[in-house]
């Protein structure tokens, strides 16, 4: 089996339905340019079929509750291959800059919360949010604008 380096593969130490999920899948996903992979947290639906139970820190298009299927690749075996069922879940990716406000590490995730939205922290800077409903991602998009508008956070949809 061919070795990755460990620098080279995002983990997901707190899994958001982490009680559902009974597998690890791994995917491709590039970052400016680079290629790397993210271990997903999964339930296992069938032979290669699976439910991710985590928020996608890296991997576009793909988001929590999402039924997908793996394939073997490069010796690597459950590769995510494509989505089968999608969930309606959009996934929003938070990078919270150095000039920010420490008290906003906590108030920003708590307003998500609020409105429903999940969360999980990738890293200090990094933060994963899944919303499950149109007035949910209705209600978060202003909040993370006027955020960006202050220069404390950039932030993505995908």
């Amino acid at each position: 089996m061919p070795s990755i380096p460990d620098e080279k593969i995002a983990t997901h130490p707190h899994p958001i339905w982490q009680d559902q999920a009974n597998y690890i899948i791994m995917a491709e996903c590039e970052i400016d340019g680079k290629k790397y992979k993210e271990q997903l947290w999964t339930k296992r639906l069938g032979d290669n079929h699976f439910r991710i139970c985590c928020i996608p820190f890296f991997l576009k298009n793909v988001h929590l509750g999402d039924e997908v299927d793996t394939t073997l690749k490069d010796g690597v075996p459950y590769l995510l291959h494509s989505v089968l069922k999608p969930s309606g879940h959009q996934t929003f990716r938070i990078w919270f800059q150095k000039s920010a406000p420490k008290e906003l590490y906590i108030s920003l995730p708590q307003m998500i919360q609020k409105h429903q939205g999940l969360i999980e922290w990738s890293s200090t800077h990094l933060l994963t949010v899944s919303s499950s409903s149109q007035k949910c991602t209705e209600s978060l998009i202003p909040l993370f604008e006027k955020e960006m508008e202050k220069g404390n956070i950039v932030w993505e949809r995908g």
